[in-house]
């Protein structure tokens, strides 16, 4: 194997760096979900399974950087020139996979939280945009060169022109734009519509910080798409396609298992203290609104409603609460 240098070195220090993130993020969400919730839901599953594709990615990825992606032709031997465009392919194949689960998993949790029609048809666009678009990309590199093998081995067959390829790239880096923005546009217009305080939102908007991130890695990885038409120099610009697309999958299994934590936050007792202080801090200001006669407008008794609602525990996956997300049973001794 080679040494990776310059974009090759990037890539592989991406994955070894964005795949123990993604398993400490899953890991803390599935130990919230199974020993302290004790359930497991839908969106759990999708993103485990995204994991695991994009462990997949990861390890192709770093083959790949030892043999030959990032990394000019000229200093490469037909082996390894062999070598990084079978290690690509393979990339290319796990990393479209992945992508569905993930968006997939973060859908499904806004969709156990908002009882809007409106909100859920759009919700369930974005997955349908999102398989649509892992489907054509798929069939795309599946079949761009016939047989298979003469994706990473040009003697043993032929391929179709480099801009199909590109057009398809393309769409998929556009579909992935519009997505990671529609869902964190979905997730802040939910938010917008509950009563949270401060400590809720705040992870929330954490989580659609990550998001928008997601999709500003997506849309700098649009200027690398040409490395495909460059058959002199081919694996070196493929190291930037790679290193964008595996940020972009990691990116969106830490925000979406992020999300899912607040229950942990609770068994720290720093953030317990505040928690109470902040809610003792809400029940002594209406108490003295009350005591001074001031009238509680019907906006108020509902918050107020909404309050002690959000003090017991939450054992239903339909509710329509942001709550639902995190899934919190530990407030019944507040």
């Amino acid at each position: 194997m080679l040494s990776p240098t310059g974009p090759s070195f990037s890539l592989a220090a991406v994955c070894f760096s964005l795949l123990p993130l993604s398993y400490v993020a899953i890991c803390l969400r599935l130990y919230v979900r199974v020993c302290i919730l004790h359930l497991v839901g839908l969106d759990d599953w999708l993103m485990f399974a995204g994991q695991v594709l994009y462990t997949l990615a990861c390890v192709v990825c770093i083959l790949a950087a030892y043999n030959g992606v990032g990394m000019h032709s000229p200093h490469l031997n037909p082996q390894y020139q062999r070598a990084g465009r079978l290690w690509f392919f393979y990339f290319q194949i796990f990393y479209v996979a992945s992508t569905v689960p993930i968006k997939a998993s973060i859908c499904a949790a806004l969709l156990r939280i908002t009882t809007s029609r409106r909100y859920k048809f759009a919700i369930w666009t974005v997955i349908g945009m999102s398989i649509c678009a892992a489907l054509a990309t798929m069939i795309t590199v599946l079949a761009h060169c016939q047989p298979i093998a003469a994706t990473w081995d040009t003697a043993r067959g032929s391929c179709a022109p480099s801009v199909v390829i590109i057009i398809v790239s393309y769409l998929i880096s556009s579909t992935s734009i519009i997505t990671d923005f529609s869902t964190s546009i979905l997730a802040a217009l939910i938010l917008a519509r509950v009563q949270l305080d401060l400590r809720v939102k705040g992870p929330v908007a954490v989580v659609l910080a990550l998001g928008v991130f997601a999709s500003v890695a997506t849309i700098v990885r649009l200027k690398s798409v040409t490395a495909y038409s460059q058959p002199d120099d081919y694996l070196y610009g493929l190291a930037d396609i790679a290193t964008w697309s595996i940020t972009e999958s990691g990116i969106g299994i830490v925000a979406g298992s992020l999300a899912t934590l607040r229950p942990l936050l609770e068994k720290i007792p720093s953030f317990r203290a505040w928690r109470s202080t902040s809610d003792v801090t809400k029940s002594n200001t209406m108490s003295r609104d009350v005591s001074n006669g001031h009238k509680m407008l019907p906006r108020d008794v509902e918050a107020a409603g909404r309050r002690r609602t959000e003090m017991n525990p939450i054992t239903s996956l339909s509710s329509g609460s942001w709550d639902d997300l995190f899934e919190d049973d530990d407030d019944t001794d507040s």
